[in-house]
């Protein structure tokens, strides 16, 4: 981001941060926040008062602050956002049914089993005994746990476009890499 707001010495370039925010800032707008958090030029005037240089080191301390003005909020979200855009779950979402979900995944921590997309969750959708009242776990990555039934092993593996499933002896000795090639 940086590269777009400053210039080849590294020092914030007003006008450019302006664009910036300008562009960033229409989505808060477009989902009806734009009067708490949308673009003004006396919100993007406050976050560096009576500063001449800005460099990257007080950039990131004005956006880190607790709390970052009031225009800045919403760029963590969108650095998460772009983030998980492609990450895919293979698991089936409990209001659209659809097979697997891209983006976002939010899992009800009272209903088991429930799940929910990122554009279900969003709009707000609820099925069966699940209510939007429910607290639910955001993830933004595809973790597998799996168990086996026989010796009560657990593996879990961590992967952003698939889920390896299989198990591990025992009484497993060596290194635990070389065990999970040779079962590979």
């Amino acid at each position: 981001m940086s590269k777009y707001i400053s210039d080849s010495n590294g020092v914030m370039v007003f006008a450019k941060f302006d664009q910036f925010l300008r562009e960033v800032l229409k989505l808060p707008t477009a989902v009806f926040e734009g009067p708490s958090f949308g673009y003004t030029e006396h919100s993007v005037r406050t976050c560096f008062p009576q500063q001449k240089k800005i460099l990257l080191n007080t950039f990131l301390d004005v956006l880190m602050a607790d709390p970052p003005p009031q225009c800045l909020v919403w760029l963590p979200l969108m650095h998460r956002l772009a983030n998980v855009e492609n990450v895919f779950h293979p698991v089936e979402c409990s209001y659209c049914q659809s097979e697997s979900m891209m983006g976002f995944r939010y899992r009800c921590q009272q209903c088991h089993g429930y799940q929910l997309c990122q554009s279900c969750f969003w709009r707000g959708h609820a099925s069966g005994p699940h209510s939007n009242q429910h607290q639910m776990k955001e993830h933004s990555s595809w973790v597998c746990s799996i168990s086996s039934p026989k010796n009560g092993n657990v593996l879990p593996l961590m992967s952003f476009q698939t889920c390896i499933i299989f198990f591990l002896p025992r009484n497993t000795k060596g290194d635990l890499m070389q065990n999970i090639q040779d079962v590979l």
